[in-house]
Formats: C-alpha cells, sequence, structure tokens
C-alpha cells in the first residue's frame, strides 16, 4: 500500500498521493512501425511517457515502466493499478487527464466554454498549489544527463532500464536526504509520517 498520511493543509487526510506522467525524449525512428508510438500531438518531439506517483511529502512512491507517447494518463493508472494498490478511503491528486478516474481530486474544466466559477477558481489553485511538487519531482528526474538536452539515442529496452534505475536512485536519494535535512515538503498534521 502506497498510504503515508503524509499531508498538506489544503488536503489534510485522505490524500496519499500525486500522479502525473513525465516524457522521456528519444531519437524519431526512421521506420513509423516504430515512430508511430513515440509521436503524438501534444508534444512536438518524439518521446516515452513514463507514470509517476509521489507521496505530499515529497518521495517517489510509484514509477512506470515506458508508456507510448499517444496513450492516456488515466490508462496508464489503470493499467498499473494492481502495482500500486491503495485503500479505499485513499484519494488522489492529478491533472486533468485523471478526471475519469475514481479517488481523484483534478482541477475544474471549462466545459461546452462556460467560465468557472469563482471557488472553481480557488480549488483549481489549490490543486495547482499542490500539484507543482511532482512538476519540481519530474525536473529531478529528467536532470541526470543522460535524459538532459537532446534525446536519447539507443535502444528502448537500454532507455527502459535507464529510467528505472534512474527513479529508484533518485528515491533512495530523497530518502537519505530526508533523514539528514528533514522532508522536502514539511509534514502537515500531528499523525505519524513516513519512518
Amino acid at each position: 500500500m502506497i498510504h503515508s498520511f503524509s499531508s498538506q493543509p489544503f488536503f489534510p487526510k485522505l490524500h496519499t498521493t500525486i500522479w502525473d506522467t513525465t516524457c522521456f525524449r528519444v531519437q524519431q525512428s526512421r521506420e513509423w512501425v516504430h515512430a508511430r508510438f513515440t509521436v503524438n500531438g501534444h508534444y512536438d518531439f518524439p518521446c516515452f511517457l513514463v507514470l509517476i506517483g509521489i507521496t505530499l511529502t515529497g518521495e517517489i512512491v510509484f514509477g512506470s515502466s515506458l508508456f507510448r507517447a499517444t496513450g492516456y494518463d488515466a490508462h496508464f493508472f489503470f493499467d498499473t493499478q494492481h502495482l500500486h494498490p491503495q485503500y479505499l478511503w485513499e484519494r488522489n491528486i492529478g491533472d486533468g487527464h485523471f478526471s475519469t478516474c475514481p479517488q481523484f481530486d483534478t482541477p475544474a474544466k471549462r466545459v461546452g466554454g462556460r467560465n468557472l466559477t469563482a471557488l472553481e477558481h480557488i480549488w483549481n489553485n489549490w490543486l495547482q498549489l499542490v500539484r507543482a511538487r511532482i512538476e519540481h519531482l519530474n525536473s529531478v528526474v529528467k536532470n541526470h544527463r543522460m535524459f538532459a538536452g537532446e534525446q536519447f539515442r539507443g535502444w528502448v529496452r537500454q532507455l527502459a532500464v535507464f529510467v528505472k534505475i534512474t527513479l529508484h536512485a533518485t528515491a533512495v536519494e530523497l530518502r537519505s536526504r530526508r533523514k539528514k535535512r528533514g522532508y522536502r515538503y514539511e509534514p502537515y498534521g500531528y499523525w505519524a509520517h513516513c519512518p
């Protein structure tokens, strides 16, 4: 179970995990049979996606393998759900791509051209304030020289191994730093947090 009681003042008790996908740039394949998995309309470069889950204190609790760039974040979450089981009472935070998933809090959307209410704007700001944590962590993971700058050139299987190692190494580094300097994001509440 991912449960960690890592909270935040706006989401004090039930929210345990923040989810997002991050992209890893790859070299364009010459053959469309392979390139069709790495090209989509959202990114202007070929890439693979990785689903990452972190606690509200900023520790990695889940990292998936590579997914095709044309996939949808909610589908990635459902496809890997057996690898990150949760209690029925746990809630998650994600961007609009997770709005079809149960137990997720996502930003309010402008559907049909309607304007958001003042409460919906406040809600979206609260979510974005907390979601910024996973965006920061995505930058930390991709800050390694192997992924920085130019696209990855090599076999997809190698990239999958390198991403997995990087996620594990980053998780270990964050936990060792926590023992020396404290949490990356201070926990909220009087209950016990991760050891």
